[in-house]
């Protein structure tokens, strides 16, 4: 028995609205911190001009630095630094990093952070840039980082060449 093209139509504008509800409430708990935990919003204490100079932001009892010693490479994995000082006072123990654009969905881009052994209140990781469809350039660097009662969160903007 075949179905006819309003029939096919018809599920498969269903089968698209599941997905995006679907994916949405799946960003949505990746992006949400534990139920409960406090959160502290950072502001950049410095002029920012990812991926050229180095990001800071803090306040009394945290400070953190994010640095890109490579810069940013669409569709290819650079290296990305964070100092976090205070970390053992406030007894950090997760980093993530996310890139965003401001009215433009981009999927989930979320990168988890390690601390470096040898280096403490340092943490890297590997970040994969996506290109934007529109060719858009203009990205923002959503740094959260966790201890068991609060998370601090803070936006860095982030230009990535064209070229």
């Amino acid at each position: 028995m075949q179905l006819n093209n309003k029939v096919k139509l018809a599920l498969l504008i269903l089968a698209i609205v599941i997905l995006v509800i679907a994916y949405k409430g799946i960003k949505e708990l990746l992006y949400k911190p534990e139920p409960g935990m406090a959160v502290l919003y950072l502001a950049p204490t410095t002029e920012c001009r990812l991926p050229t100079t180095g990001c800071s932001a803090g306040d009394k009892r945290l400070a953190i630095t994010l640095r890109m010693p490579n810069g940013a490479i669409y569709l290819r994995p650079f290296p990305v630094e964070l100092n976090v000082e205070g970390n053992e006072q406030l007894g950090l123990n997760r980093v993530e990093l996310g890139l965003t654009m401001q009215g433009m969905e981009m999927g989930v881009n979320r990168f988890s952070m390690q601390p470096v052994p040898a280096r403490p209140g340092v943490w890297n990781g590997s970040v994969t840039l996506p290109i934007c469809s529109s060719g858009r350039t203009d990205w923002r660097v959503e740094v959260k980082v966790f201890s068991e009662e609060r998370s601090y969160q803070v936006q860095f903007p982030l230009t990535v060449s064209k070229s």
